[in-house]
């Protein structure tokens, strides 16, 4: 097997293990798809034709076969071919402008229903909320919330459910949200992917209601007499389906979507050494980008302006909790072809089991799981820690598992990121770059730990 050596960065050519769920090439492989709107082929104007950049999109065609395409209810909607999520087609939603579809979400829906929603904001109002979903008994609606406003994604008029408040926006991004009675499924940019009526994570909350479905429309840019609420950016693709997906189906459909727009993530999979400070907590939180952490160094690098960075780690986790919680973990979920997942646990499984072979075992296992779904995984060695109240022994463990993953690594990684043979990150006495309890690491510790990351990274781009 063939192997390159970059600095301290290997890369070994393994192949990919299968992906764990079926591929499709279009969403209406998936049943009861109502609507499709794909700024791709769907933007007609007035006359019929094909817009070109610029000209004002009359009609957006549903390719669902459902004819239930949607038209200008207000404004000037308009074609930009370059400029929708990740430079593919997207129609520009400006001020007061609004297309809706014929009225359709029915009571029939069995009070359950899932919406994709690809989009993209003007860079200029990347603080603002992104996306509403509203089911009442006027409209399905996808819109602004306004810069103030305290919600991004709302599920309202749902048996059981009511509304669902605090996740952190994003610009641009492939989103989905599917309710039914019994469970509420919400990613927004692919950083949450939570199947609880009483879900916590992200600061989301998901509080009792009673109003089923009633006959209602998608409206997509803004809500009718309130300007406040108006979309300031593209859209690029909308999906809804008139039933809660499954799990393989939502991430079929989400793979499929994230092929389709070349979307590429680096994942970030560890404990409190990746998370550090100014994180939200609970698996799959969302990336800060501030704080004394990891992604905060790396969405301020040269890689952030081709890949999305995922915090996908929080503080005391072990390899076991990382392999538990996989099947419900964001991490598995396909970001189109290029994406990279990092793995850098091990400190906090060598503490509470006090086992090489079961701390090299876990790492194995969790890099193994994310290059079945099709990730290049990265692995990294793991620094000495001075607060486990046995320091000689934690060092002499430390030391047999980084030679166990410098000589494994290429039977179950595409690549080793040694951050322990780095000088500056060998003596946890050394304030310069570790915390003062010798087991994390400070602003310039972090910095360091950011510029290996891109130096591994930047080959594989």
């Amino acid at each position: 097997m063939k192997s390159e050596l970059y600095g301290l960065v290997g890369r070994s050519h393994t192949a990919s293990g299968a992906e764990l769920n079926e591929d499709i090439n279009s969403p209406l492989e998936i049943a009861n798809c109502e609507l499709w709107l794909d700024a791709s082929n769907g933007p007609m104007t007035a006359a019929y034709a094909d817009p070109t950049n610029g000209q004002t999109v009359t009609t957006w065609q549903d390719a669902s076969g459902n004819s239930r395409h949607a038209t200008i209810a207000a404004g000037t909607p308009t074609m930009s071919t370059t400029g929708g999520y990740n430079g593919r087609p997207g129609v520009q939603i400006g001020a007061n402008c609004r297309m809706e579809t014929p009225a359709f979400v029915t009571t029939g829906y069995g009070n359950a229903i899932t919406m994709f929603i690809v989009s993209k904001e003007a860079a200029s109002l990347h603080s603002s909320l992104k996306i509403k979903a509203s089911i009442n008994t006027a409209n399905f609606w996808v819109g602004n919330i306004g810069t103030t406003g305290a919600r991004d994604i709302t599920i309202n008029g749902l048996t059981g459910f009511g509304g669902v408040s605090g996740v952190t926006p994003s610009v641009g991004g492939i989103d989905y949200v599917s309710v039914s009675a019994s469970a509420v499924r919400i990613t927004t940019d692919g950083f949450a992917a939570l199947a609880s009526s009483s879900a916590s994570s992200d600061s989301t909350t998901i509080t009792a209601g009673s109003v089923p479905f009633t006959n209602g429309k998608v409206t997509i840019g803004g809500l009718a007499g309130s300007a406040t609420f108006d979309w300031p950016g593209a859209i690029s693709e909308i999906l809804v389906f008139s039933r809660a997906l499954s799990t393989a189906e939502l991430r079929r459909v989400y793979n499929y979507l994230s092929a389709k727009y070349g979307k590429r993530t680096l994942s970030l999979l560890g404990n409190s050494l990746i998370s550090g400070s100014s994180s939200t907590g609970g698996a799959t939180q969302i990336p800060s980008a501030s704080g004394t952490n990891i992604a905060s160094r790396l969405m301020a690098s040269s890689i952030a302006t081709t890949l999305r960075i995922r915090n996908d780690a929080y503080p005391g986790r072990t390899g076991a909790q990382i392999l538990s919680e996989s099947p419900n973990f964001s991490g598995v979920w396909g970001d189109g072809s290029g994406s990279i997942a990092l793995v850098w646990e091990g400190t906090n499984t060598l503490s509470t089991f006090n086992s090489v072979n079961n701390t090299f075992e876990s790492l194995r296992r969790i890099c193994l799981t994310r290059k079945q779904f099709g990730r290049t995984v990265l692995v990294g060695t793991v620094l000495l820690r001075g607060d486990t109240g046995n320091d000689a022994k934690n060092a002499a463990m430390t030391a047999k598992l980084n030679a166990m993953l410098r000589a494994n690594y290429s039977q179950f990684a595409d690549g080793i990121v040694d951050f322990a043979a780095d000088s500056r990150l060998s003596d946890y006495n050394n304030a310069t770059y570790f915390a003062a309890d010798k087991a994390h690491l400070n602003d310039t510790g972090y910095q360091v730990v950011a510029d290996l990351i891109v130096a591994a990274v930047s080959p594989l781009l």
